[in-house]
């Protein structure tokens, strides 16, 4: 099995279906939801189609997974990560249209202040990002392009993993509320990996990671704004208490309630872009799950053939392979 490609796939193809409905209310989907690649039903029930240029296209949630994959093939090298973030912020490295695009505030000043240090030399203070400084700053940019770090550290000592984590996530998002949120999604992401199902993935990603909250002496605060992810059954809400927004806390809950809730593939990338608002985050963090549960040849062969740019992952996926 190439957990690469199911990872890279599965969040691409997340990303893409969500990417044109993106920040539209649920209410909308509602009434009119996507039910394919590039296709969505209308209000009177006929199958419409987006333009092609939306078709399979993928946003920054991809770019910067590919940045992450690619630069990991090499080994875990934050400076390496950063000139590759940097690069696809300035140049489109890349990116499904050769220019960034949909590029969020916090991603754009923390990479702003990661420019600045490549171009000072002080290569070391890369280390040292992560901060409780503003916990406002605390969407979900890091969780969308962290999961290729599970492959990397998978087998490692939690602490250890975790020391990773945090630097990989602090590039972009320093709040611990991110970084914790990683954790969690990736250790849920390597008990399936390892061929626990969903349900017992889930509750030992629950259960490690308050152990590595008290470990850490996280503050209480914390342990009470991820209390639903750390002592409810997720899968037990109903829609309605589920939020789709941009908040890192809010993507990881609904991303993982669309996994707990249905039985495959198409079905929990659809129900996550169909929850509405941040559409194709919150499909690509299910996509990249939902594909390492239920394999790449899960995903509709058509999905697939639609990506923009299809040899970019299948590029990185060989040279992973190769390495």
């Amino acid at each position: 099995m190439n957990d690469m490609r199911n990872i890279l796939h599965g969040v691409a193809i997340g990303d893409a279906l969500g990417f044109p409905v993106q920040f539209k209310p649920r209410s909308q989907r509602r009434k009119s939801p996507v039910v394919g690649m590039g296709k969505y039903k209308d209000e009177d029930g006929q199958i419409r189609s987006f333009s092609e240029e939306l078709t399979g296209l993928w946003s920054d949630d991809t770019s910067l997974t590919l940045c992450l994959a690619e630069s990991l093939i090499r080994s875990f090298d934050l400076k390496d990560q950063a000139e590759r973030f940097v690069a696809w912020l300035d140049k489109g490295y890349l990116s499904a249209r050769d220019h960034a695009f949909d590029v969020g505030q916090q991603t754009t000043e923390s990479l702003a202040r990661v420019r600045f240090i490549l171009e000072s030399g002080h290569y070391a203070e890369l280390e040292h990002l992560a901060s409780d400084a503003d916990e406002y700053s605390n969407g979900n940019g890091s969780l969308m392009r962290i999961l290729p770090l599970v492959l990397y550290i998978k087998g490692m000592p939690t602490q250890q993993q975790f020391d990773l984590v945090r630097k990989a996530s602090a590039l972009t998002h320093p709040h611990i509320r991110s970084s914790i949120c990683c954790f969690y999604y990736l250790r849920m992401a390597e008990h399936i990996i390892d061929g626990l199902g969903k349900f017992k993935a889930y509750s030992q990603a629950c259960r490690e990671t308050k152990t590595l909250m008290r470990q850490i002496n996280c503050p209480e605060k914390e342990f009470e704004i991820l209390h639903r992810l750390l002592d409810v059954d997720i899968g037990s809400l109903s829609e309605d208490e589920i939020d789709s927004g941009g908040y890192v806390v809010s993507t990881l809950e609904a991303s993982i309630w669309c996994l707990l809730t249905t039985d495959s593939y198409p079905e929990a990338v659809l129900r996550a872009v169909n929850l509405g608002d941040d559409s194709d985050t919150t499909g690509a963090i299910t996509g990249g799950l939902a594909a390492l549960l239920y394999g790449y040849e899960a995903i509709p062969k058509e999905w697939i053939g639609k990506l923009k740019k299809p040899e970019l992952f299948d590029d990185i996926v060989n040279r992973w392979q190769n390495r």
